[in-house]
């Protein structure tokens, strides 16, 4: 509620929240220009309709835990946080995201954030469902990120379920479903499943926009299925002189 009432200030968690008994208080809904400092405590038991915790445009959110976090009726633009400039030491643990009312033009759902604009270290989710079966002709789905833009270091997502069908994908992955400007991935690593009948689909990452970037000393552990085209065990696509260096892929790549 204070963030929501004073967003430039810097805040710190001194406790941990537990919100099994009061959902709708759980939710920043301000842009934040300050700093969010979890204290490394953890925020736990939310399950609602909303399509985040962490909405607008925050700057950062650091040293902070989550822990069962269900969104039932998720739409077009879900994830625990929505959008932030840079994430340090921010970890989840068993996350769903259902999609109901998903956008036609711009569906986009990341297990821990939508879309990330600047630096990722040192993050992580484990368990992570995420349903989509609406129609959207812009589809990016990450287990860990949605949209990634910058530097990815230090990160995973382990028991990734993502299942998708009926849209038109720019990328799904099983850590990162898209990076579009300035990405680099390093040190990072996935595992899980996904079921997709689209295209664009790899187990670190689905698809990388920017030439020149690379992924490097990254793995995937992530079985593939569906009606698969532009597939990959690390990368689904990438841009035109885009360097992927040691990295290794041991999950299954099944196309019907």
């Amino acid at each position: 509620k204070n963030i929501n009432k004073s967003p430039t200030e810097n805040y710190i968690l001194m406790q941990d929240l537990d919100f099994r008994n009061n959902q709708y208080d759980s939710v920043i809904s301000t842009k934040c220009t300050g700093i969010i400092d979890g204290n490394n405590h953890t925020i736990r038991n939310i399950e609602n309709n909303r399509d985040s915790i962490v909405l607008g445009v925050q700057n950062e959110v650091r040293n902070i835990y989550f822990e069962n976090i269900s969104f039932l009726n998720a739409g077009s633009w879900a994830g625990i946080i929505s959008t932030v400039n840079k994430l340090e030491n921010v970890h989840a643990n068993n996350v769903k995201i259902t999609v109901v009312n998903g956008s036609q033009v711009n569906s986009t759902q990341g297990g821990l954030a939508c879309h990330t604009i600047d630096t990722v270290k040192n993050c992580s989710i484990n368990n992570v469902t995420i349903i989509n079966n609406t129609y959207s002709t812009r589809t990016r789905i990450g287990g860990l990120i949605s949209v990634a833009d910058g530097e990815i270091s230090n990160c995973y997502a382990i028991n990734v379920n993502i299942q998708t069908r009926n849209s038109t994908y720019e990328g799904v992955g099983g850590l990162i479903g898209a990076g579009e400007i300035q990405t680099t991935i390093n040190n990072c690593y996935a595992t899980g499943k996904i079921e997709i009948d689209g295209s664009v689909v790899g187990g670190i990452i689905g698809y990388i926009a920017s030439s020149g970037k690379i992924i490097a000393n990254s793995y995937s552990y992530v079985n593939i299925t569906g009606n698969v085209t532009a597939i990959g065990g690390t990368a689904g696509s990438v841009a035109s002189g885009c360097k992927l260096e040691n990295n290794i892929a041991l999950g299954n790549l099944y196309s019907s």
